[in-house]
């Protein structure tokens, strides 16, 4: 009987959250860190946010709601969050040491209570999840929880090392709806560096990085996939291979180009290592072809003499005579 009274209501809120959780915001806290929900359809000229009424929806207890803060004041129904709830100046909500049982939907509502107290539409509705990080240490590894209690269904949670998924690393990991725990064995590079690892938990395009020492979530940054990496980076050293290939070519090209220049320049001709033991003299003349200073019955010669005081047998000098 109480299913069958209770089964409209359930109905209706599931409706209610696939068409709030398309506009409506979305904060993510981490347990007992602390959180302030902002009211965005806030009437300004309240007096200490008397027109401003916050009711919540449960994520453990969807069927049931709580109105937290009456006109501004905290509700008169004593609970276990009551002593933990502030109404801002600008009547957000605020909580304190944030448990995993405050996860729901909350609701801004607003009232003009200059006459009579009349609700005005429309409701400004906030979602707010709460964030687990945990550490078990073990004989042979270390077992990190990420945990999300919300009342969304699409809430997905996954583990980073220095910015890249885990999953594409060699660890393993274990995925149930609203936790991911991955495994660090003993032998792992980064054991003793757990504190390195990350959980990142998003929402669509909402995304926020919880450490396990630090309350306060950072912002989730988009990064190549490590797939997309990988093939990046080789193609760069395929790059850098061929351009260095290219330049040590030319630069041989040019050397040799710059060495063949150079010899024909001088026109000079190798020189010749002489025979042992044979001394070797070179004797050449010019043919002078002007008539007034040459008769054509003589040639002019050039003679030269060598003198070589180590050679006792004279027939091993040599003179060649060039014309």
């Amino acid at each position: 009987m109480a299913m069958a009274v209770f089964r409209p209501v359930l109905v209706f809120l599931s409706l209610l959250h696939c068409t709030e959780s398309v506009s409506a915001p979305h904060e993510f806290v981490k347990e007992g860190g602390k959180i302030t929900l902002s009211c965005n359809n806030v009437r300004e000229r309240q007096r200490k946010c008397s027109g401003t009424t916050w009711i919540f929806n449960s994520a453990k207890r969807t069927e049931s709601t709580e109105e937290l803060i009456t006109h501004g004041q905290v509700g008169s129904r004593v609970t276990e969050m009551s002593n933990r709830l502030k109404v801002t100046e600008n009547c957000g909500l605020e909580i304190q040491n944030v448990q995993s049982q405050d996860a729901g939907l909350f609701h801004c509502q607003q009232y003009d209570t200059s006459v009579q107290p009349q609700r005005l539409v429309p409701d400004a509705p906030v979602y707010l999840s709460v964030v687990s990080v945990t550490k078990t240490n073990n004989k042979e590894n270390v077992q990190l929880r990420c945990n999300v209690s919300s009342i969304l269904s699409d809430v997905e949670t996954k583990w980073l090392l220095n910015g890249q998924d885990v999953n594409d690393l060699t660890l393993t990991t274990t995925d149930r709806r609203d936790a991911t725990t991955v495994t660090v064995p003993k032998s792992y590079f980064y054991y003793k560096d757990v504190n390195l690892f990350k959980c990142e938990v998003s929402h669509g395009v909402n995304k926020k990085i919880f450490s396990l020492r630090s309350n306060k979530p950072e912002e989730a940054q988009t990064t190549a996939s490590p797939q997309n990496k990988s093939t990046y980076g080789g193609w760069l050293w395929a790059v850098v291979v061929v351009v260095a290939a290219v330049l040590l070519t030319v630069v041989a090209l040019v050397t040799w180009r710059r060495l063949r220049v150079k010899s024909e320049d001088t026109g000079n001709d190798p020189p010749v290592e002489p025979e042992e033991g044979v001394s070797y003299a070179t004797v050449s003349y010019k043919r002078n072809n002007q008539r007034n200073e040459v008769r054509p019955s003589e040639e002019a010669m050039i003679y030269s003499s060598v003198r070589n005081t180590t050679v006792e047998d004279p027939a091993q000098l040599y003179a060649t005579v060039k014309k």
